[in-house]
């Protein structure tokens, strides 16, 4: 049963679907699934697939109903691959990237998918001075074939860093990184507004100040990136959070986070942005 928190509640049965695997070995780490907004029911899985080298596995999945059905699972690195974050192209239909961490770089490979098959491309940097342990990655809903990457720099005092990349073909290139918070930051994760051009919020935990949940609007301009100030949305450790954009609503995100002043409810708090003013 679903409740949705309003004004209104409302509640609603979800019929209940068969569990699919989508890789039958028994080891996996660093799941993440995104859906294909181009195609109905197809989606990604991405994990690092601990029975074969920690390798960097994606399988792409079917919906029809409620059933599941998978494709043959696909190395996209062939080495162990930290943190794996998979975003689909909403413009450019079969069109992913996915962005992970190894062997002192961030790491970026461009994939096309045809069914339940994907082929890649190589490996572009992100960040090739050092392996960034905090990372997330998004394509820009509203122009083809950009992308954007944020990441903590070990380098730098752990400051968040955001960097904006073209793609042509499977290679990408990528503009100058700049500094979205100067303090050691943790727990990346990034949203593009799907109905406001070249924004984009990025939410983040704080490593001093108990961990407080931070949130900053970024502007795209090519693949350059500027950004608005830092607000406060948890007044405790934000662990566990995750940000995401309104599909309908321009200028309103939602930050869903675990709220260690609150005996570690799931909590979620509405946030409407002006310019780059939250």
């Amino acid at each position: 049963t679903i409740t949705a928190v309003a004004e209104t509640v409302l509640s609603q049965t979800i019929p209940a679907g068969s569990g699919a695997e989508f890789d039958s070995g028994s080891n996996h780490d660093y799941i993440m699934m995104a859906y294909d907004p181009t195609t109905a029911g197809r989606f990604a899985v991405v994990y690092l697939d601990a029975d074969n080298g920690s390798y960097g596995t994606i399988a792409i999945g079917q919906v029809s109903g409620t059933s599941i059905t998978f494709g043959t699972a696909i190395v996209f690195i062939s080495a162990w691959a930290y943190l794996p974050r998979v975003s689909w192209s909403s413009l450019i239909s079969g069109q992913l990237a996915i962005a992970t961490s190894r062997s002192s770089k961030g790491r970026i490979v461009i994939g096309n998918v045809s069914g339940s098959n994907v082929t890649f491309g190589g490996e572009s940097y992100f960040f090739n001075t050092g392996a960034p342990d905090h990372h997330d990655m998004a394509f820009d809903p509203l122009t083809a074939n950009r992308l954007v990457c944020v990441y903590r720099d070990p380098n730098n005092s752990g400051y968040g860093m955001a960097i904006a990349g073209s793609v042509s073909g499977t290679s990408v290139s990528f503009g100058t990184a700049v500094v979205y918070r100067s303090t050691n930051v943790q727990n990346i994760t990034l949203s593009f507004d799907p109905n406001t051009e070249n924004q984009f919020v990025v939410s983040y935990g704080m490593q001093a100040n108990s961990g407080y949940g931070q949130a900053i609007i970024g502007t795209l301009s090519a693949t350059s990136v500027s950004f608005g100030s830092a607000v406060t949305y948890s007044a405790g450790a934000a662990t566990f959070h995750c940000i995401c954009y309104d599909q309908k609503i321009a200028g309103k995100f939602y930050a869903a986070f675990q709220d260690s002043t609150n005996s570690d409810y799931g909590t979620e708090v509405c946030c409407t942005v002006s310019g780059t003013t939250i």
